[in-house]
């Protein structure tokens, strides 16, 4: 086997559809197993694999922990990536500070990308570059897991912030520190439009490129060619789902 990987898991069956999906990718890896962070432990020391995928809930030492523990252990050129069922920008902020190479969410598409980013990473001997950090704000599950989707398939490395509370967004955009936002039109309790009016009044958050996603072109508060127009500025205005072609311009304008 030309590569190791470490799969820190107490479920067995998740474990076995990871061993999977690497077989199915093609993936040419040896797999070890770990159910909790001691054992993965002593299986790093002796064992010595290049990637460990570490889930974040484990029994006795969570995953943040283990990460932490990895890092310290001495053990060089160790890539660890954490793996989550859901991701906010507390998680990433927690795997930042444990020492984890990158985070992705507990689903196939995720993992697999961010497996290929370890081997263009190790591919060229570099180190992990900067991501980039996208908020997307948005209250429909569907419409967020939708646009993880798009993201894993682009190939990019990318941190993806979501927050499905717009009343809170000067907060979220502050701890993100995103490159750009993408932002629902139609939310409830808040619109998209007045979320946007908190954040132009914040001097830390004022600058930060939106651009606003709707499921509804046409209506009268957004207009397709010319944007939206919150007190004299024009915002972008595109429809959901957004595609991958749309999503590349996006992040080439304003990334």
């Amino acid at each position: 086997m030309s590569h190791s990987v470490l799969i820190i898991d107490d479920n067995k069956g998740d474990l076995e559809l990871i061993r999977e999906l690497l077989i199915a990718e093609g993936m040419d890896f040896e797999v070890l197993w770990a159910e909790t962070g001691s054992e993965a432990l002593e299986i790093v020391e002796e064992r010595r694999p290049e990637i460990v995928l570490l889930d974040v809930r484990l029994p006795g030492m969570d995953g943040y922990e283990v990460c932490g523990k990895l890092k310290a252990c001495g053990v060089k050129n160790i890539y660890i990536i954490m793996m989550t069922s859901s991701m906010d920008v507390y998680d990433q902020q927690k795997a930042d500070a444990c020492g984890a190479d990158d985070i992705c969410l507990k689903l196939h598409g995720a993992i697999v990308s961010a497996l290929l980013r370890v081997k263009k990473v190790k591919a060229h001997g570099k180190t992990v570059g900067e991501q980039i950090s996208i908020a997307l704000v948005e209250d429909n599950p569907g419409d967020q897991a939708l646009m993880k989707a798009v993201l894993d398939s682009s190939g990019i490395g990318y941190k993806l912030f979501v927050l499905d509370r717009p009343d809170k967004v000067v907060e979220f955009v502050v701890c993100a520190d995103p490159k750009l936002i993408l932002m629902d039109i139609m939310m409830p309790d808040l619109s998209g439009g007045d979320a946007v009016r908190l954040l132009r009044k914040d001097n830390r958050t004022k600058n930060i490129p939106v651009v606003f996603l709707t499921g509804i072109l046409g209506r009268r508060e957004s207009d397709p060619v010319k944007g939206i127009n919150i007190e004299g500025e024009l915002y972008p205005v595109i429809p959901k789902p957004v595609g991958l072609e749309t999503l590349m311009e996006l992040l080439k304008r304003y990334t």
